[in-house]
């Protein structure tokens, strides 16, 4: 399930001199356990991650001046930029929850983000900008669970219990929450987002992270 959104004003995309600088991805797999507590798993997160960024650079900049990526190091702890990298997650994640409707659709949309569109990360992103010899920057979040056995055996036995007593208590078995948004490092504005929200898939593996990659770059402008 996605939701791509743009500012209210169109942006004036030039594809032909803009070079998009490709953030660090902000990757996570989690492991659902029975209880329903998850915890973080490093190795699915670094496969996720390798699959993630080799399916997002087939499908971003095909019209542009092309993709460069960010090396590590411009997210170090002393690094000008980390705070930027921050700020975005916070008002990506507020973009996704509030206007685009996260996990929930058009019921969990503030009354007043139901209009327009109108997001910036502020003038502090030009540094980024000459530093890096870009125009735009794209960010990526992601975030999926994944059930162990016992969770997965438990959600099977809710659903015996209810063909007996009617009474049917869900429990998951894991979610994706994600979102992809372009900046544009001259005005700090996000010219573009998409929130994808999808029970199914496993990031683990190649072709779930291209379908991934598919859906939540639906309608990219460059």
């Amino acid at each position: 399930m996605t939701k791509v959104l743009k500012p209210t004003i169109p942006h004036q995309f030039d594809a032909q001199g803009s070079k998009i600088l490709l953030m660090p991805l902000d990757v996570e797999l989690l492991e659902l356990a029975a209880g329903g507590v998850t915890s973080p798993r490093a190795d699915w997160t670094l496969a996720a991650q390798g699959h993630l960024r080799k399916s997002i650079g087939t499908r971003v900049g095909k019209q542009s001046a092309g993709v460069v990526e960010a090396d590590a190091s411009l997210l170090s702890a002393d690094s000008p930029h980390l705070q930027l990298f921050k700020l975005h997650e916070t008002i990506g994640a507020s973009i996704y929850e509030f206007q685009a409707g996260g996990a929930n659709g058009q019921n969990q949309i503030l009354p007043t983000l139901k209009e327009g569109f109108d997001w910036s990360l502020g003038s502090s992103v030009e540094s980024l900008a000459t530093e890096t010899g870009t125009r735009y920057a794209l960010f990526v979040y992601v975030r999926d669970s994944y059930a162990t056995a016992g969770r997965k055996a438990a959600a099977v036995g809710a659903v015996m219990i209810a063909a007996v007593t009617g009474v049917y208590i869900p429990v998951g078995t894991g979610v994706r929450n994600a979102f992809a948004s372009l900046v544009d490092l001259r005005t700090g504005n996000v010219v573009w987002f998409n929130r994808l929200y999808s029970e199914t898939g496993d990031l683990r593996e190649a072709e779930a992270a291209e379908k991934t990659a598919e859906d939540l770059f639906e309608d990219f402008p460059l």
